[in-house]
């Protein structure tokens, strides 16, 4: 499915900036751990989002069910009965339901909101809209069309430098935030062409497809177009690789070891979630020795 949603203004309003655009992605990573519904692709702009998802007919079973309450909710929320079949069915079919999914992606997103800019009123336009896709070609096509969705913005110009969509995550943090389902469904796609595909081998045939479809956009000729999308396919060159990261990890307030970060965000920070906050880690480079965290900035530089 393609769902999406828009705040609620004028469609040349921009709401969020870096901070929400952050804030919003964060949100949509960390309900992974509570629902089965699995996301492939995720892109925040200015003032909507998108998001590439499947969901199973089955229901998850008990031990699954259990497994990510408790990844989700650790110890701040009482147990139920996992021995009572009806509250198994419950929680069963809110892990699987995207409509609750999206719920609680905009409803904590929504409070976040309105307590951090003083917003008060609905913040989204109206109930989130959804379109069913055949999982072989129209899945491949709504991929491109949501990573595209930066450049045809003209917020940059290729995908992989917009840091709030899921290809740019991947190309400037060496991680892509939904790595397993991309790859899952992404490969079952192009197996059904009679290929076996690793993770690099399906991203490097999207970054290919983004690198024609941007070419096309622009009006490049026929051959320059074949000629970036074989471009593409080749290994990034260490030196936009090295680009892109420096240009990820920048937005960090303090960069370093993860003992070196720690140390100067509890002494100049204070913020009182130091001890708990997870560390933004760098990866991709090989020429890297040891890795580099990063504490990212939590408001807006003025």
């Amino acid at each position: 499915m393609h769902c999406f949603n828009r705040a609620a203004g004028w469609h040349g309003d921009n709401f969020f900036g870096d901070v929400e655009k952050q804030k919003l992605f964060a949100l949509a990573e960390w309900l992974q751990k509570l629902y089965t519904v699995e996301v492939i692709s995720f892109v925040c702009m200015a003032n909507h989002w998108h998001a590439l998802v499947c969901t199973h007919s089955e229901l998850p079973d008990r031990d699954e069910v259990r497994r990510r309450f408790l990844a989700f909710y650790g110890d701040s929320r009482l147990e139920p009965d996992w021995d009572d079949p009806e509250v198994v069915r419950k929680y069963a079919e809110r892990m699987r339901d995207v409509s609750c999914f999206v719920k609680d992606l905009q409803q904590r997103f929504s409070c976040w909101y309105n307590r951090t800019t003083q917003h008060r009123g609905g913040l989204w336009e109206d109930r989130y809209k959804s379109v069913v896709l055949d999982g072989n070609h129209a899945l491949w096509e709504c991929l491109k069309y949501l990573e595209m969705n930066p450049v045809r913005s003209g917020l940059c110009d290729d995908p992989a430098d917009y840091r709030f969509c899921s290809w740019g995550r991947y190309c400037g943090s060496g991680r892509h935030p939904f790595a397993a389902a991309f790859h899952k469904h992404l490969a079952r796609y192009h197996a059904d062409r009679g290929a076996d595909l690793s993770f690099e081998d399906v991203a490097a045939l999207l970054r290919a497809e983004l690198a024609r479809v941007t070419a096309a956009e622009r009006g490049a000729s026929t051959e320059e177009i074949e000629k970036a999308q074989e471009e593409a396919k080749r290994v990034v060159p260490f030196e936009l690789v090295v680009t892109r990261r420096v240009r990820y990890w920048t937005d960090g307030a303090i960069i370093g070891s993860k003992e070196f970060v720690r140390r100067f965000a509890e002494e100049f920070l204070r913020h009182k979630r130091v001890e708990r906050k997870r560390m933004a880690q760098s990866g991709g480079l090989q020429a890297q020795q040891s890795p580099i965290f990063s504490f990212r900035r939590l408001r807006q530089a003025t």
